[in-house]
């Protein structure tokens, strides 16, 4: 797993973009900045915290936006494995819920083909 996602990159990127627009002299920081954050992008390790994102970002931007590194850090945080598993046993139980309950309804296009096949032969 690497330090910094394609995700995380591209929302950092945009910000330092956004901020480096007015400034002349921004132009040296953006460069040190995405430099930085493309050397995160091909290592590997933890993913990096919001704390990790604002000292990485903080000597070169004091004024980032809080809002910006939160929005990275969520996208830079890979999704839990057990989460996955619990949504696709509750999408299961919910299909197969409803598949009885339209098998189970009065209609006897649908209920007396299914009686057909499932009643005992006596």
């Amino acid at each position: 797993m690497f330090l910094l996602n394609r995700a995380a990159f591209d929302i950092l990127k945009a910000e330092i973009e956004r901020l480096c627009t007015n400034h002349p002299a921004g132009q040296v920081q953006r460069e040190i900045a995405v430099k930085r954050l493309e050397k995160l992008c091909s290592r590997t390790g933890a993913p990096l915290t919001l704390p990790q994102l604002r000292n990485l970002v903080d000597d070169l931007f004091p004024d980032f936006s809080e809002k910006v590194l939160k929005q990275a850090a969520k996208a830079n945080c890979p999704p839990s494995p057990t989460w996955g598993r619990i949504k696709v046993g509750a999408i299961a139980i919910a299909s197969l819920a409803g598949g009885i309950w339209f098998l189970n309804l009065p209609y006897p296009m649908i209920r007396y083909p299914v009686a057909r096949q499932w009643s005992p032969k006596g």
